[in-house]
């Protein structure tokens, strides 16, 4: 017989939280997949699609990468800083993916930029490619954009009160998020640097 589920045990949240991370993943899972099988069949079988090698993506892609894995890394070390119990050591490594993602998203604004730019010119052509790419840069950049607003939220609880279990929960349920950005960031930039 299993006991009742006390009132105050926070299990019950943490599963739910669980459960709508999963979910949400997933969904996000499907949308990517569905935008990377996108682009490469235009990539491979459209007839107005630029010869392989051709596709000029912007430089600071591979600086957005960079950043991508540091700020990986960075919330896998503010996991274990949370879990043991160090409260100044999740803040620091807080600190730090909060920076890394914020520069993440000032080299991607240019970045877009120029993608958009050449998109333009080669609609003109009638040649989709640049503008797949572009959404797929822009649909990751905006995550981004959301899980830094989450990271925000996680590193102003872990200011302001105390490494518990709760807080734990919501910096791997974070962490979680960022590696997923981190495993689609890599993917996409692979099959754009392959598919060029």
């Amino acid at each position: 017989m299993t006991p009742p589920v006390r009132s105050d045990d926070p299990s019950p949240a943490r599963d739910a939280g669980k459960l709508g991370l999963a979910l949400f993943l997933a969904s996000l899972t499907m949308l990517f997949l569905a935008a990377m099988v996108a682009y490469v069949l235009v990539r491979t079988r459209s007839p107005n699609a630029p010869p392989p090698g051709s596709l000029s993506l912007p430089a600071a892609l591979w600086a957005s990468t960079g950043l991508m894995i540091l700020c990986s890394l960075t919330m896998w070390r503010s996991t274990a800083a949370a879990r043991a119990g160090r409260p100044g050591g999740l803040r620091a490594w807080l600190a730090a993916t909060v920076l890394l993602a914020g520069a993440f998203v000032a080299v991607q604004t240019p970045a877009l930029q120029r993608l958009l730019q050449a998109h333009q010119a080669a609609r003109a052509d009638n040649m989709p490619v640049y503008g797949l790419v572009l959404l797929l840069v822009a649909l990751h950049a905006a995550h981004v954009i959301g899980g830094l607003a989450s990271l925000l939220i996680i590193a102003d609880r872990a200011i302001r009160g105390p490494c518990g279990p709760a807080l734990q929960a919501g910096v791997r349920r974070c962490a979680t998020y960022w590696h997923f950005l981190d495993v689609v960031w890599l993917t996409m930039f692979t099959t754009l640097q392959v598919l060029r």
